[in-house]
């Protein structure tokens, strides 16, 4: 991993949901997202619209905390 992949968490993220879910939910899903920054207990991540926020975030991680061990919370 290169040292710029180290200060994005999202990436060590992506790598984990890519072991836990399917290829095609993981290609429509959590491809298409990016990495913005990050502050103190907060990570930021661009979806291309609200649908991919309300479905693939909101929906999936909070039926399924095995994918993401803490808590989400959106802001706007």
């Amino acid at each position: 991993m290169e040292a710029k992949d180290k200060q994005n968490p999202w990436l060590q993220i992506m790598d984990a949901l890519q072991e836990k879910i399917d290829k095609n939910s993981y290609e429509t899903w959590f491809e298409p997202t990016s990495y913005i920054g990050q502050e103190t207990n907060s990570l930021y991540i661009k979806v291309p619209n609200s649908y991919f926020k309300d479905w693939a975030f909101l929906s999936l991680f909070k039926h399924d905390k095995q994918l993401f061990p803490g808590t989400l919370r959106e802001s706007f």
